[in-house]
């Protein structure tokens, strides 16, 4: 008799990171307050993964290798598919979550009935010395609301944050295995359309950080051609509202660049532009109080002149 199905599905997806995954698969192991599952998908590792993975999987601990390397999408679709929880997460093999985190987030999930997405804080640079750099776009309240429009305007949240839908997640077709990069933004942007998500400010990542890392030049093109598709598929008022969002986001980081440059002239105006192209964001819980500041900080070195 197969045992009930849980509450949760952590997929991760991982390559060549035996010592990583070990931490990240205790991480899961030691959440407490909801029914949960590991799937593992082997995404052809060299590195002794596939035999350190033999030795761990169970009945709560779903273990599935890939023949030949096929990226994180595929990987991932692989996991989804395997899927027996309402809710499924996708941990990157690299992080770690924190004890309460699958219970944070499943709670505030189901508190609202209505939601498609649950996400949560993250911090950063955890280690030896194990500094806390905690991320500050992010609301320090509950609350539950439409978070496209931040999405698009540039704010973001990595896998490990988040909690969707198993159904939703489904029925938008998954992550696009023809992409490797930024997946996981257009994945957000088309759960994030068809039902709103419930923010929790509690931290419930740990996210590192590495040179392991990369970004390549042209990322800031596949975001932008991503969003472009997304407001494609929009009515032609939202494609509008999208348009200015991105002009606004665009905006502020010229303001931020012209601050820099001691630019008070060009950081005023280009603050300006980014505030009136779409003033919501200012009072956005996700982006909003980071804004206002900065803006109250360039309108101060303004009129008070640089120094």
């Amino acid at each position: 008799m197969s045992p009930p199905a849980p509450a949760v599905s952590v997929v991760i997806a991982t390559h060549d990171r035996r010592c990583w995954l070990a931490e990240a698969v205790a991480s899961v192991q030691a959440q407490k307050g909801v029914a949960w599952e590991l799937v593992v998908v082997d995404d052809a590792s060299k590195d002794g993964t596939a035999e350190w993975l033999a030795a761990q999987a169970g009945p709560l601990f779903q273990v599935c290798r890939l023949a030949s390397p096929s990226e994180r999408s595929v990987a991932r679709n692989t996991g989804l598919a395997r899927a027996r929880g309402r809710w499924v997460m996708f941990l990157d093999d690299d992080d770690r979550l924190r004890p309460d985190a699958l219970h944070t987030l499943v709670s505030a999930a189901e508190f609202h009935r209505s939601v498609g997405s649950a996400v949560g804080n993250r911090c950063h640079d955890f280690g030896p010395g194990d500094a806390r750099n905690y991320n500050e776009d992010h609301a320090t309240k509950p609350c539950v609301r439409s978070i496209w429009p931040e999405l698009v305007f540039g704010w973001s949240a990595v896998s490990g944050q988040n909690l969707f839908r198993t159904d939703i997640v489904r029925a938008v077709g998954g992550y696009n295995p023809k992409l490797i990069l930024c997946e996981d933004r257009e994945l957000w942007l088309k759960i994030a359309c068809r039902a709103p998500t419930a923010i929790a400010p509690q931290v419930t990542l740990e996210y590192r950080q590495h040179p392991g890392q990369q970004r390549p030049a042209d990322i800031l093109e596949i975001r932008e051609r991503i969003f472009a598709e997304f407001a494609a598929q929009l009515p032609s008022t939202q494609q509008s509202r999208c348009a200015k969002l991105r002009i606004s986001s665009r905006a502020w980081l010229a303001a931020e660049a012209a601050f820099q440059q001691r630019e008070r002239v060009g950081a005023t105006r280009h603050t300006w532009r980014a505030i009136t192209a779409a003033p919501g964001m200012l009072f956005s819980p996700l982006v909003g109080a980071q804004r206002r500041a900065w803006a109250a900080r360039i309108l101060r070195r303004f009129l008070l002149g640089w120094r």
